[in-house]
């Protein structure tokens, strides 16, 4: 879900939805910013959410491999 922001006040506050997730100093700059960071900390969850998914998927189709680390990792 997309993160929107509104100036209330001397501030910009931003949403989830419905729901406030916190407040900047007030700079167009400072929202940019901490728009950024939100989008990045949401793709960081999605991307170990991914992993976790697959090393299940792993563990499913290698039963017998059970004391295996079955970890997803990508190659750099």
């Amino acid at each position: 879900m997309p993160y929107k922001a509104k100036k209330e006040g001397s501030k910009y506050c931003v949403y989830k939805g419905s729901k406030k997730v916190g407040c900047t100093k007030g700079t167009k700059e400072a929202k940019n910013k901490y728009l950024a960071a939100l989008h990045i900390a949401d793709k960081e969850e999605e991307e170990e959410t991914f992993d976790d998914l697959a090393a299940e998927i792993l563990k499913s189709v290698y039963k017998d491999n059970e004391e295996k680390d079955l970890s997803y990792e990508e190659e750099v």
